[in-house]
């Protein structure tokens, strides 16, 4: 809901929330456009992670699985790192990430076929690809929702585990929702570790709350990072340092849409007067992603301070999930999928 009007979000509003600038454009209909929104990772979350990785490994070329309309894509592009190839099986999504981004190779694809998998290897290889990252939908492990695992959806981080058998990069970021970690009592989450660390990678999870990084959203996400076995450098180091834990210093709800009036995702922004804060000016492009996150970064002792808050916080917020979710009823409902699937390169 709006925060100040008695309505809706409209998409662009949504789109606020999620980092988006105004001039990120969404191919679709109104529902099209709401599903690649509520899905996307805030670009801004996305562009510190991928700040972090190339500033201490170097790696610079990605393969983004899962991509829907770009929010990680896009984060990582503004921090410098190339995407050899997008892959998400949503046409909307698809267009939508390669109207904003026309110089990046989009494949419009069901990532369970053996000749999308093999599309995305070959342009990996080719490519030298040192990152994937992706975000296997996560409705079945959503606690939003009525959770059932006999949705075909709960199986797909499988097919991201497959294409990083064929590929071999020397990072992964692999982003769901905090429910991954209570679902099946933690066994999803603890396979997905070990699976990635039989494939000869050091892991580590973290929840990381989207509004620590200067994001205007209270999201908690949980982030899996992983670093080959010959990398010199551990996936805990590769995690960007929060920057806004203090809440006078977080973005609000009424200051990151203060001066939109309704305004559909296809027109030109119309603004009404307000003063212009670092989040307006961002959004309106007029400070860049560096800009944006160095004007929210506190000095070194804050930092510090802050990091010793999250772990604690991260702790215990593992342990109050299994305690909590030992003694949740399982809901067992059988969802039915009925997708179409496409095979089509676009670009």
């Amino acid at each position: 809901m709006h925060p100040v009007h008695e309505r809706v979000l409209t998409v662009r509003e949504a789109a606020r929330f999620q980092a988006f600038k105004d001039d990120y454009y969404f191919f679709g209909n109104k529902t099209q456009h709401l599903k690649q929104v509520g899905k996307a990772v805030p670009t801004l979350l996305a562009y510190q992670i991928a700040r972090e990785i190339k500033k201490k490994t170097g790696c610079f070329k990605s393969i983004d699985l899962f991509c829907g309309a770009g929010g990680m894509t896009e984060g990582f592009k503004m921090a410098g790192i190339q995407s050899l190839l997008s892959n998400d099986i949503e046409e909307s999504a698809c267009i939508t990430l390669k109207i904003n981004n026309p110089q990046i190779k989009v494949l419009c694809g069901d990532i369970t076929k053996e000749e999308t998998k093999n599309a995305i290897e070959k342009a990996a290889l080719d490519g030298g690809a040192d990152i994937i990252c992706g975000e296997p939908p996560c409705q079945g492990f959503s606690m939003a929702g009525f959770r059932s695992e006999d949705d075909p959806r709960n199986q797909l981080f499988r097919e991201f585990v497959d294409i990083v058998k064929r590929v071999s990069p020397k990072v992964i970021v692999f982003e769901n929702v905090e429910g991954l970690l209570s679902y099946q009592g933690g066994k999803t989450y603890r396979e997905i570790h070990t699976l990635f660390t039989e494939l000869g990678y050091n892991t580590e999870g973290r929840i990381l709350m989207a509004s620590d990084y200067a994001v205007p959203q209270k999201r908690k996400r949980v982030i899996i990072i992983c670093t080959r076995n010959d990398m010199d450098i551990s996936p805990g180091e590769l995690f960007p340092t929060p920057i806004t834990v203090d809440e006078s210093c977080q973005v609000t709800a009424r200051e990151t849409i203060a001066d939109l009036e309704n305004v559909p995702c296809d027109d030109t922004a119309k603004y009404v007067d307000y003063d212009e804060s670092d989040i307006l000016e961002f959004f309106k492009g007029k400070i860049t992603y560096e800009e944006y996150v160095n004007l929210k970064t506190p000095d070194e002792r804050i930092i510090l301070f802050s990091i010793v808050s999250i772990r604690l916080i991260t702790s215990r917020l593992f342990l109050t999930k299994e305690a909590s979710d030992s003694m949740r009823e399982q809901i067992d409902l059988r969802v039915a999928i009925s997708t179409e699937l496409r095979f089509n390169v676009v670009g």
